[in-house]
C-alpha cells in the first residue's frame, strides 16, 4: 500500500493535483510491476479478471477497476486485469452503481447526513463525490483513497445477509489516506479508524 500511495502522490504532483481516474492507470508509468496491485491475502485466485472483486463483501462492483467497467471520461487500463484494492476516487459514474447511484447524501464528520443532490455542477462520479465528502471537513490523514478489505480474518462473521456488520474479532480494512499515510479502519470508514 505504501508503494501505491507513493505512485498516487507522484501522479497528482505531475497532473496539477488531479486524481488518477483509475488505480490501474498508474501502470506502467508510476510503477512497472502489476503485482503491486494484488494483495497476497486476496481471495480472487482462480477467478476470471472480469469477475474479480476489490471488496470482500462484493459491494460497489461497477466502481471496481476491472475489465468491462467504464468511467465517465476514462476507462480502466486494459493492461491491468487483477486488482485487489478499491479506489475511492475512481472516474466511475455513480449512476452505474445500483447502491451508490441511489445515494442522496453522505455522512459528514459532524455525524450528520449531507446532501449532494443539488450540487452545482452536478456530482456524477465516485471521485467527485469523494472530493465533495472530503470538503465536509474530514481529516485528510483518516480519509481513505485506496482500500484493502482482504485482511479480515473471518469474512463470514463480518459480512452477513443484513449487510456490512463489523465484528471486533476480525481484522479491519487497510487504507491509504488522502494525505498519503496508511491506516486501519472499520469497514465503513466513517465509523472510525483503529490507529
Amino acid at each position: 500500500l505504501r508503494q501505491q500511495s507513493t505512485a498516487w502522490i507522484m501522479y497528482k504532483d505531475d497532473h496539477n493535483d488531479r486524481e488518477v481516474p483509475w488505480l490501474s492507470r498508474l501502470y506502467p508509468e508510476y510503477f512497472g510491476n502489476q503485482d503491486l496491485l494484488r494483495c497476497p491475502s486476496d481471495l480472487n485466485s482462480g477467478v476470471e479478471p472480469s469477475e474479480w472483486q476489490a471488496r470482500a463483501d462484493g459491494r460497489f462492483s461497477s466502481a471496481y477497476d476491472r475489465p468491462g467497467n467504464s468511467g465517465r471520461d476514462f476507462n480502466p487500463n486494459t493492461q491491468v486485469t487483477q486488482i485487489s484494492y478499491f479506489y475511492e476516487m475512481t472516474n466511475s459514474r455513480l449512476a452505474d452503481d445500483s447502491e451508490a447511484g441511489s445515494w442522496t447524501g453522505m455522512p459528514g464528520p459532524d455525524g450528520g447526513l449531507h446532501s449532494f443532490v443539488d450540487h452545482d455542477p452536478p456530482i456524477q462520479t465516485w471521485g467527485e463525490m469523494k472530493e465533495w465528502q472530503l470538503g465536509l471537513g474530514y481529516n485528510e490523514v483518516a480519509f481513505p483513497v485506496i482500500r484493502c478489505s482482504w485482511h479480515i480474518r473471518d469474512i463470514g462473521r463480518v459480512w452477513n445477509t443484513a449487510g456490512a456488520q463489523f465484528d471486533d474479532g476480525s481484522i479491519p480494512f487497510l487504507n491509504v489516506a488522502y494525505a498519503g499515510n496508511v491506516f486501519r479502519s472499520l469497514p465503513e470508514w466513517e465509523d472510525g479508524t483503529l490507529d
